[in-house]
């Protein structure tokens, strides 16, 4: 097992929630000289600087300066999402049944909701705490459980099951149970008082001073290398953290003082939240973040290297187009057990490289040339690589890559390493797929500019 895989495990394991997922890429990135931004703040971009800044709790934007840049220069970025399909905890969530306590939760995304059932469930989010001082505050908080589960109907009460398929109502059984009693005369609070009380203990406070919680349901148990030859990974939320690990190792490599000293560009990376339900949202991708982001990194950095006046409109249009972005998703591997499901000639393989995603309806934003770009950049470093279209009788999923290009005016290429049981509580992939994905993300920042520059196309 690679250095890269146990990262892996570590980082899907300890972030159950957007927001964990977040606080500890930004561990890894301060732990790298990366320095935090605020966003209502007056920035000071220098050459060779490190920066990122959050939105939300659950977005992160991470940059850094080339040494040699100069105004106008492009940034090379790589764009993924925290978010995955979940339960998520109702404003309302106390629920009692038959004497016992159940949870009332959303479900967030589209998940394949049957794999929830009989799963050991913990909670995990974050709450939002009055000090004494009157200041609001935000605590992670993870209930690592199990702290509740859905439970299936016995086949002795549901005969057909197997032959009719497993059918329920997501609103009214799909509910998880958290306790065999009920709460004493607390029949009009919003939460179980035993919730309350646990999401308090983990965020240090008193029930009575939260003032309102985002949590999670996330799966108990933990990621791990699997397979006879351990050659697999069995983990939750592999769609997208997969992509976000990545990245940051990537950038954390990239942005090395040696790697960076030479650099022309700006390599940036941004994880989103809210993909999972269309990215329109203030930090998802389809906001004004990354328009806003480009206008103030071309601006900021182009009246410190300008030899000569440009207006910000054109320093804006010149660093678009010299910019790129590799929007970074799971992709789907051909299922053994469903093979008529894949296109003929792009069976996707667990192990066999990343792939680049291709949709002539736009699902995808991969074009000739952005593919071509990527696929030069692979070669250069040994780095295999798969395509990948869908069938002409199959809907084809999206990623925030169409959105990107379409919202900023960048070239976009899709890509992503393979996968089997996408949205499930419980996903899979390969174990030697992860270094090859960090390998060819850390290119892609080193190298682009080069590559760029051979390829002569109006």
């Amino acid at each position: 097992m690679s250095r890269f895989t146990e990262k892996l495990l570590a980082f899907i394991n300890e972030s159950p929630s957007p927001y964990h997922a977040v606080h500890n890429s930004k561990k890894a990135l301060m732990g790298a000289g990366f320095s935090e931004l605020k966003e209502n703040d007056p920035w000071k971009l220098e050459l060779n600087g490190k920066y990122f800044f959050t939105r939300n709790q659950s977005c992160l934007v991470a940059f850094a300066v080339g040494g040699e840049y100069k105004a106008g220069g492009g940034i090379t970025s790589i764009g993924a999402h925290t978010d995955c399909p979940c339960l998520k905890m109702k404003p309302i969530s106390k629920i009692t049944k038959q004497g016992q306590t159940l949870l009332g939760v959303q479900c967030y995304g589209g998940g394949l909701w049957h794999t929830w059932f009989d799963r050991d469930l913990a909670l995990a989010g974050r709450v939002l705490v009055r000090g004494d001082n009157g200041n609001v505050q935000s605590h992670l908080v993870h209930l690592t459980g199990p702290c509740c589960r859905v439970p299936t109907l016995a086949i002795h009460l549901n005969r057909e099951v197997n032959e009719k398929g497993f059918i329920f109502n997501k609103e009214t059984q799909l509910l998880p149970l958290m306790a065999l009693g009920m709460d004493e005369g607390l029949d009009q609070a919003a939460h179980s008082a035993m919730l309350m009380n646990a999401l308090a203990s983990a965020a240090g406070c008193a029930a009575a001073d939260i003032i309102d919680m985002e949590i999670y349901l996330a799966d108990a148990v933990p990621a791990c290398v699997g397979g006879l030859q351990k050659d697999m990974i069995f983990a939750p939320r592999l769609d997208n953290l997969h992509s976000s690990f990545c990245g940051t190792e990537a950038l954390v490599a990239a942005s090395a003082a040696d790697a960076l000293k030479n650099a022309v560009d700006v390599k940036l990376l941004a994880l989103f939240d809210n993909e999972e339900v269309g990215s329109c949202s203030n930090q998802g991708a389809l906001s004004a973040l990354l328009p806003d982001l480009w206008s103030r990194i071309a601006c900021g950095l182009g009246n410190r290297t300008l030899s000569s006046a440009l207006s910000a409109a054109e320093l804006v249009s010149m660093v678009k187009a010299n910019s790129y972005l590799l929007s970074a998703d799971m992709a789907h591997a051909c299922h053994p057990n469903y093979p008529e499901k894949h296109e003929d000639n792009h069976r996707v393989k667990l192990a066999g490289g990343p792939v680049v995603k291709i949709n002539a309806n736009q699902r995808y934003a991969t074009t000739a040339e952005t593919g071509a770009l990527l696929f030069a950049i692979a070669k250069n470093h040994g780095i295999a690589m798969q395509q990948v279209v869908v069938r002409n009788d199959s809907a084809c999923g999206s990623t925030i890559g169409p959105l990107s290009s379409a919202n900023l005016g960048i070239r976009v290429a899709d890509i992503g390493a393979p996968q089997l049981s996408m949205h499930s509580i419980r996903e899979m992939c390969a174990v030697a797929d992860v270094d090859p994905s960090v390998a060819l993300f850390t290119a892609l920042y080193t190298d682009f500019s080069a590559i760029d520059k051979t390829f002569q196309l109006a």
